[in-house]
């Protein structure tokens, strides 16, 4: 499998999993620092999507869907076993973050919470291809087939549906007020009440 021309780590062998939980964890580590990876129950979560993904590449279908319920329910994440991700992968926080079955993603993924990969529904439309060193910030949402450069930030609540250049940061629109709500009026002071 290939990611912008990259190949990616074999990941229907043991070496290559062991190979990406080694990438994995250094990227943890490189965030964390001196704190160990192993008490960061996202590692848990990419390690387990791992496994899903090496048992679906070599065949099985029931058993990486059975890890892949046990990851959304305990993590509260849904890492598709049918996507490819490269090494370095990282979920900063879990919860409410996904990746379709077709993402086909580079290096040193990082996605924040409730980031999104995926397709614009589940009977049509392609899936984002996603270059090496990619963050998604916050509730940020790739949707569809769309090409993400190297290098690229989508910044948080931000809705993409178009290509994104390497080294570009995408962000949403800022909020603005729409309407102004009149006051309520202030309850005359307690000595005119009596």
């Amino acid at each position: 499998m290939q990611a912008h021309g990259r190949t990616l780590t074999d990941e229907a062998t043991f070496a290559g999993l062991v190979a990406l939980w080694r990438a994995d964890l250094a990227a943890i580590r490189d965030r964390a620092g001196r704190v160990g990876p192993f008490l960061y129950p996202n590692f848990f979560a990419v390690a387990a999507f791992r496994v899903a993904v090496l048992l679906r590449r070599r065949g099985h279908a029931i058993l990486p869907r059975l890890i892949t319920v046990v990851v959304t329910t305990l993590a509260q994440t849904e890492l598709d076993p049918e996507a490819h991700v490269g090494p370095g992968f990282q979920i900063v926080h879990p919860v409410g973050s996904g990746i379709g079955p077709g993402v086909v993603a580079g290096r040193n993924l990082t996605l924040y919470q409730g980031a999104l990969l995926a397709a614009p529904s589940t009977r049509r439309g392609g899936f984002p291809h996603v270059g090496d060193d990619v963050v998604l910030y916050a509730k940020s949402s790739v949707i569809g087939d769309v090409s993400i450069g190297d290098g690229a930030v989508i910044g948080a609540h931000a809705l993409v549906l178009h290509d994104v250049g390497a080294g570009t940061t995408v962000v949403a629109p800022e909020a603005a007020a729409v309407g102004l709500q009149e006051p309520a009026p202030e309850p005359p002071p307690a000595t005119e009440r009596q």
